[in-house]
């Protein structure tokens, strides 16, 4: 996502369409990582402001055909994909 014709777009995404032959795999780290290393993780300032930090610390999330997401917040993942996979469909 650091190199998107020639633009930057890693965490500045905040909503996706996925085309009827497509799924994606959108993840908060670089390189696809799926492990808890790394991550920027606001628990404590989610719970401040009432919040349920319960997701936030996801590390992957899984988009299928046809799939509308007008705001990533409601995913946990608002401007937080760092790198994102792309599966043609038959």
């Amino acid at each position: 996502m650091s190199s998107v014709n020639g633009e930057n777009w890693s965490s500045r995404i905040d909503s996706l369409i996925v085309g009827p032959k497509a799924q994606g795999l959108a993840f908060r780290q670089e390189n696809f990582k799926e492990d808890q290393t790394g991550l920027t993780y606001h628990g404590d300032a989610i719970k401040s402001w009432g919040g349920d930090a319960k997701g936030y610390a996801d590390t992957e999330v899984t988009f299928v055909a046809n799939q509308k997401e007008h705001h990533l917040g409601e995913l946990n993942f608002h401007q937080n994909i760092r790198s994102l996979k792309i599966r043609c469909l038959p």
